[in-house]
């Protein structure tokens, strides 16, 4: 990664290494995570962010993939939500895509104030 360093002072400071290593992953993938970059984003929508995942695991991974790939993604991401052990156990429960995609709107839907999730 470009900018380590970012990464580990935001898991200092949050205590959440997901979250941290997220963020370090999105900034090198947005190509912002050059040192001295001010574009860089301020806020993550964690909502939009797991529906892309999944619209891009189901456009770019064969469909035997689907699930094996979508239930690893969401066992760390997830444990940026506060009731991160009961959106896990219910995509877990899910038998494909769709349903893994109910599942996260839904709890959004419920858990609206989690939507958007400042990075340390």
């Amino acid at each position: 990664m470009r900018n380590l360093s970012a990464g580990e002072t935001s898991t200092r400071t949050t205590g959440s290494t997901t979250l941290a290593f997220g963020w370090c992953v999105l900034k090198v993938f947005l190509g912002t995570g050059e040192q001295g970059s001010a574009s860089v984003a301020t806020e993550i929508d964690l909502e939009e962010t797991g529906l892309r995942f999944l619209e891009l695991l189901s456009r770019y991974q064969p469909p035997e993939f689907h699930l094996s790939r979508a239930r690893r993604f969401f066992s760390y991401f997830c444990d940026n939500l506060k009731w991160a052990h009961h959106v896990k156990t219910m995509i877990n429960r899910e038998t494909d895509l769709l349903g893994i995609e109910r599942v996260w709107r839904g709890y959004f839907a419920e858990h609206g104030e989690e939507k958007s999730n400042l990075p340390g």
